[in-house]
């Protein structure tokens, strides 16, 4: 459980295998593409405002695997050009050249996870 939401959570494991990390990015965004294909006669034409991409930690997927995800969503949908497009990201997960890229694959706003700047009191957040 991640002790600050609740959710189910299990760590993945560190790679330095950028094949590896494309690999597990192309598959997770090929699910999320089907899932929306499932979703599209429900939705179909309306006007996208919004993309949330988010829960988890969505930043570290590769920045050409949410491009390709962008891309996809828009090849089936409208998307309002004003579309607001957040990522959730943490502070760890990111630095200059990855928001930068981020930006260029689409998206426009992040939602950065930061629940203290004060350690002590970001341990009495997850101890009680």
């Amino acid at each position: 459980m991640c002790p600050y939401c609740d959710f189910n959570s299990h760590a993945s494991p560190c790679s330095t295998n950028k094949q590896n990390d494309q690999q597990r990015d192309e598959q997770y965004v090929t699910a999320l593409i089907n899932d929306l294909e499932q979703e599209l006669p429900d939705i179909w034409g309306r006007t996208i405002q919004s993309i949330f991409i988010g829960g988890g930690t969505p930043s570290l997927i590769q920045p050409e695997a949410i491009h390709h995800l962008l891309s996809q969503i828009n090849a089936r949908l409208k998307v309002s050009p004003m579309a607001e497009i957040t990522m959730e990201a943490n502070p760890g997960t990111v630095d200059q050249l990855k928001f930068t890229e981020f930006h260029a694959a689409g998206i426009n706003r992040l939602s950065m996870g930061i629940q203290s700047f004060d350690d002590p009191l970001f341990k009495r957040l997850f101890i009680g």
